[in-house]
């Protein structure tokens, strides 16, 4: 398995100056007439000049005590918004709205602190929710913080704008409430000429002042229109609406010792999966979740999650559901699998080789291809191992499939799980990974390996495991219980490719889809003969 370390280099930011010395005086609480200048600007930013377009954005907000500079002549206006800045700018509105004035001061040691805890009383922010919080900010989140600092009265529409007219934010989205009530007030019209809103993206010091501005006097916000049914999405578009509700598992066995950091614990494998709900509940492929005993969903934007559990998968149809955790969470909406024409454009997002977030595109090949007993859409989009358990979406975006396989020997013949498949699983009952897997009739980490001792009700006498195989040794066999054993096998998608002769003792099966071969025949060991089991993975 080829592995990729990258390093992260964080730097410290200074803190974002807000003033908070508001003394407004007597105002009437839960009011936009609270908000007033308490200052004049007076040209001391010599790094912006009347030509910007933030120039009277930046003024205004020094003037209402919002702004500060970096230092006394630069106020820096390309210099990002961090997580801490944001929160504190929007505790500072909510309680001027509320009452008045702000009189929160910096906490110590860390200056954060009271403004976090402000905000999570006020409901800005849940209590686990930003834990980096000097990481910039992006401009979805900053569009929730804000949201969800004032009442919707600050809010009012203005402008239309249907759902779906902003590109790349899509209504299943957390933040997309948000960005469409300031899209709607006339705060904010989009960054580019089809009013796409970048929520990935970081936000500058400049953008947040304007933004700030129209927040807080009305006479500054725009007015426009939106058509409801804008032009088809590009690629680069669909990508920033999508990627968020797509992830890169990572598949891990505990270390022996079990720590909570974790940092012992073994990689060993990546794949990935996609949200269909606010709530956590994904979709991959029944091969991606298998075998391990914890995995880790990591987002695009960094961020990590657990697998809480798995709610069912079938190895036929390749298809699983399990539960991230986490709620508010990106999603996609799922179309109609049935429905989709050969030569559809069509994307694939995933993590091949444990690259996530990776995008690729192309056509479908054939709307129904049958292999092996399995129905696909095939599809010649570039898709890689650990692409397995990424979606297919369709030119609007919507998932139609899991990307799970490729046809060795061919080039680009690769294939989906149609959604369809994947949504008639049961979500009924979540059940840890721990419990799923021993309630299965497999031997441990060895899916789809059927447990001779479960079938047959024999205990182990030797077990051994090492990094090539595991063995299972049990008292000798009738010749009924093995071609049992040997239908079971069968059942579970395993070929047998050699049978006992003069030169090979064993029986021995193959199942390509996992890569599995199971050998088994009478074994002597110290004097003692027994009916052995043996387990290889490659």
């Amino acid at each position: 398995m080829k592995r990729f370390v990258i390093k992260r280099v964080a730097a410290s930011v200074a803190a974002f100056a807000v003033c908070l010395t508001l003394m407004l005086g007597v105002a009437s609480a839960g009011t936009v007439s609270n908000f007033r200048a308490v200052r004049a600007y007076d040209g001391r930013f010599a790094d912006i000049s009347a030509r910007d377009w933030y120039y009277e954005s930046v003024a205004s907000g020094y003037e209402y005590g919002y702004f500060d500079g970096r230092s006394a002549a630069a106020f820096a206006p390309r210099g990002t918004v961090t997580v801490a800045e944001a929160v504190k700018l929007a505790v500072t509105l909510s309680r001027v709205y509320s009452t008045g004035s702000c009189d929160i001061s910096d906490g110590s040691p860390v200056w954060h602190s009271t403004y976090f805890a402000a905000a999570v009383e006020l409901g800005i922010v849940g209590e686990s929710e930003f834990p980096d919080k000097n990481a910039a900010v992006t401009r979805g989140d900053f569009a929730k913080l804000f949201a969800r600092a004032l009442p919707d009265e600050v809010y009012s529409p203005q402008n239309s704008v249907p759902w779906g007219a902003v590109p790349d934010v899509r209504e299943t989205f957390s933040y997309a409430p948000a960005v469409y009530a300031l899209y709607r007030a006339g705060i904010v019209d989009g960054g580019d000429s089809r009013h796409n809103f970048f929520p990935n993206r970081t936000i500058t010091r400049a953008e947040a002042a304007a933004i700030l501005t129209r927040i807080v006097k009305a006479s500054e916000r725009l007015s426009f229109s939106i058509a409801a049914n804008p032009a088809p999405l590009s690629g680069d578009e669909l990508y920033a609406a999508c990627a968020p509700a797509v992830f890169k598992l990572e598949l891990y066995l505990y270390d022996e010792k079990r720590t909570p950091e974790r940092e012992d614990d073994v990689l060993i494998g990546y794949g990935s999966g996609f949200l269909i709900s606010p709530n956590g509940t994904a979709l991959t492929n029944c091969h991606v979740a298998s075998n391990f005993e914890y995995a880790v969903a990591v987002f695009a934007d960094g961020t990590s999650r657990d697998v809480e559990g798995i709610y069912d998968r079938d190895l036929f149809t390749d298809s699983a559901i399990i539960k991230i955790a986490g709620s508010g969470l990106p999603y996609l909406k799922t179309r109609d699998s049935s429905q989709i024409r050969t030569g559809e454009d069509v994307f694939a997002i995933g993590s091949p080789l444990g690259l996530g977030g990776t995008f690729s595109r192309g056509i479908i090949a054939s709307a129904t291809r049958e292999l092996e007993g399995t129905t696909y859409i095939q599809l010649d989009a570039s898709i890689s191992p650990g692409s397995s358990g990424g979606v297919l979406i369709d030119a609007n975006g919507y998932a139609i499939g899991i990307t799970s396989a490729t046809v060795v020997g061919g080039q680009n013949l690769n294939l989906a799980i149609p959604v369809n498949t994947a949504l008639a699983l049961s979500t009924a009952s979540l059940k840890s990974i721990q419990a799923f897997e021993a309630a299965l009739p497999y031997y441990p980490l060895k899916f789809p390996t059927p447990d001779f001792g479960k079938y047959s009700g024999e205990q182990a006498l030797l077990v051994s495991r090492d990094d090539l195989s595991d063995e299972y040794c049990y008292r000798l066999q009738t010749e009924s219980r093995i071609e049992g054993y040997k239908k079971l096998l069968g059942d579970n998608r395993f070929i047998l490719v050699q049978s006992p002769d003069g030169q090979f003792s064993d029986t021995v099966y193959y199942c390509g889809f996992y890569g599995t071969y199971v050998s088994f025949g009478n074994y002597t060991r110290n004097g003692v003969t027994y009916f052995r089991v043996q387990i290889f993975t490659i």
